[in-house]
């Protein structure tokens, strides 16, 4: 099963959902709050994640690092619960297929 890791951005809920779908997943508020997103590249990158992140920043990341697969959520003016049915929605479409690739998708909720 793929590999998440959540950058410091992202809502408690969103990753809770995560476990709640039983993905594995690292949130860099336990590994590192302050490392820098070239190092986060790296690490996702070298252990296979799947970068889930608020920053628009990583959309300009991804094109200079093809193989980096990231899921950026955008306007954090939105409600939780409709941040949550979209993923939601995601995750059971990586459920169906597992190797189904993130190359920089934007989830405008």
């Amino acid at each position: 099963m793929r590999k998440f890791l959540i950058d410091v951005n992202v809502p408690k809920d969103l990753w809770l959902l995560l476990k709640e779908e039983g993905f594995a997943f690292h949130c860099l508020h336990d590994i590192d709050r302050e490392m820098p997103d070239r190092e986060v590249v790296k690490l996702a990158l070298k252990k296979g994640y799947i970068v889930v992140t608020c920053d628009k920043d990583f959309s300009v990341l991804q094109k200079l690092f093809p193989k980096l697969e990231v899921i950026i959520f955008q306007a954090k003016t939105q409600e939780i619960k409709d941040k949550k049915r979209i993923f939601l929605q995601v995750l059971k479409l990586l459920k169906k297929n597992p190797r189904l690739q993130f190359e920089c998708t934007i989830l405008k909720c």
